[in-house]
């Protein structure tokens, strides 16, 4: 069997302190995190208008780390992933019982091997993929150039990597901008 390297024992070592970091460095963005959560409910529940509201939700501020994705109920791990999400989610539906037009808003941390980042996204589980329609009304050009846009099928989002720059302004900028560029022509859609 192969000894540990000098990388790995330093590791070992400093890991209380690693660790105490991290989770002092989590705690304090899910501070933040959760303001912009509760004014980006407030914000989307003067916009839902009659057609739609708020459904219930339980991630505000979940944490998930080093199992699987959203693996909830894991109590034991075989093996650590490299992988943290600090995740919070407003669902809202359309005021239907049959066929609802289901759609949410997440916010969060996300870190793996792929990605790390602050992120604001618009999702949509409806059939109709209002979503796909809105990308053509949103206006590329005026997302500032700190932030990151993407879009697949059924979402949309704007994030950024935290680097030297990282601020509570910087979070609340970005929300601002998701709120304007993504959500109220998202919202002009839907209750037309």
């Amino acid at each position: 069997m192969e000894n540990l390297k000098e990388l790995e024992v330093k590791c070992l070592e400093n890991m209380p302190m690693m660790l105490d970091v991290i989770s002092l460095t989590v705690n304090k963005l899910k501070n933040i995190l959760t303001q912009n959560y509760a004014e980006l409910e407030q914000y989307i529940t003067g916009l839902l208008g009659d057609k739609y509201c708020l459904t219930d939700e339980w991630e505000r501020g979940v944490i998930y780390a080093l199992g699987g994705e959203h693996d909830y109920k894991e109590k034991y791990l075989t093996e650590l992933i490299p992988y943290m999400e600090l995740c919070y989610t407003i669902p809202f539906a359309q005021n239907v019982k049959k066929n609802q037009i289901l759609f949410d808003v997440q916010l969060g941390y996300i870190l793996d091997e792929k990605q790390n980042v602050i992120y604001f996204q618009l999702r949509d589980y409806s059939s109709i993929l209002f979503v796909k329609e809105i990308i053509d009304l949103i206006n590329r050009d005026a997302i500032s150039n700190n932030w990151k846009y993407g879009h697949d099928e059924n979402s949309v989002w704007v994030e950024f990597t935290p680097n030297e720059t990282l601020s509570i302004e910087k979070i609340n900028n970005c929300s601002e901008a998701f709120k304007k560029h993504i959500l109220e022509p998202f919202f002009f859609k839907i209750n037309q």
